[in-house]
């Protein structure tokens, strides 16, 4: 067995600890008040857009909706092709056109030729890319026009079919 011996006559030295360092903090006041003017700005820029995009779906949804043809109102068709400028020309010229009247008293609606409804309404008519169809209200087919027209020729085309339906 051993001795055990005499503790030696130190005193322990106190251990030193540092002071815990400083926290930082996770935004500074300047930061967090650019922060909320930026958001300030944006959160309604984006609301705006948001709201803007989804009444611009929703025309475009209503635009390609062909079971509307003969349910109480002159209808215009366009027989389009996305990726025909002359199409595209058209369509344009009959919005322009169109433009002018109540949209409650007639119906724009575009038969795209690339989707299933599109091409077999263009098929039931026979007829191609870059032309409108006048439909009365009951849904006979009144007018065929190819195009595009002069802005001219086509305001009154469309003025003639309004007029038919007062």
């Amino acid at each position: 067995m051993k001795k055990q011996g005499r503790k030696s006559g130190r005193k322990p030295q106190p251990t030193q600890t540092a002071a815990p360092p400083k926290k930082k903090p996770l935004m500074t006041r300047r930061a967090m008040l650019t922060t909320l003017r930026t958001l300030a700005v944006a959160v309604p820029l984006a609301g705006g857009a948001g709201y803007l995009l989804v009444g611009s779906v929703q025309a475009k949804l209503a635009e390609g909706d062909l079971s509307r043809v003969g349910q109480g109102l002159p209808t215009i068709v366009q027989v389009h092709d996305p990726d025909c400028g002359l199409c595209r020309t058209l369509r344009n010229q009959t919005r322009r056109a169109l433009a002018s009247y109540d949209a409650e008293r007639f119906a724009f609606l575009v038969a795209n030729r690339r989707t299933q409804a599109g091409g077999a309404f263009a098929a039931r008519y026979v007829v191609p890319n870059v032309t409108l169809l006048l439909f009365a209200p009951d849904g006979d087919l009144e007018d065929v026009v190819r195009g595009p027209l002069s802005q001219d020729a086509l305001e009154g085309v469309l003025a003639r079919h309004m007029a038919r339906h007062g």
